[in-house]
């Protein structure tokens, strides 16, 4: 299961690595982050050195992190905070993708649900991916 997973992070990285071709190899970074706020908690340092530098920084985060919440609301809320707080380290908005993918649920959609005709629904009710930002 966890080399799956690897495995598509890495085709993932790849993709978004691909949209930058104006820059060079040597001066691109890729966050990738389970939930909004993950990607400052671990790599704010990073992506604070990498904007001074001019480098060409991208952030992916996987799910809108609404499982402790009241559902979307509270995933529209994480994913405006992770915008605010990037910003703040400058990154521009068109450089981070939401895939909106449900909180909690991506080994479960990985591993349970490889038939395109199967349906997961979150403890929220949810049963596609949501968000105005992204890809969500």
């Amino acid at each position: 299961m966890a080399n799956t997973t690897i495995s598509r992070l890495i085709f993932l990285s790849m993709v978004v690595l691909a949209l930058t071709k104006e820059c060079r190899e040597e001066d691109r970074v890729l966050v990738i982050a389970t939930h909004p706020d993950d990607e400052i908690i671990c790599c704010a340092g990073i992506i604070s050195r990498a904007v001074q530098r001019q480098m060409c920084v991208r952030i992916v985060v996987l799910s809108n992190g609404e499982y402790f919440g009241s559902g979307a609301s509270r995933g529209f809320e994480r994913q405006a905070e992770s915008v605010a707080a990037l910003a703040e380290l400058g990154v521009s908005e068109d450089d981070i993708v939401f895939l909106g993918f449900p909180d909690a649920y991506l080994f479960s959609l990985l591993e349970d649900y490889r038939d395109p005709t199967s349906c997961l629904k979150t403890k929220h009710g949810m049963n596609a991916t949501y968000g105005y930002r992204g890809l969500g």
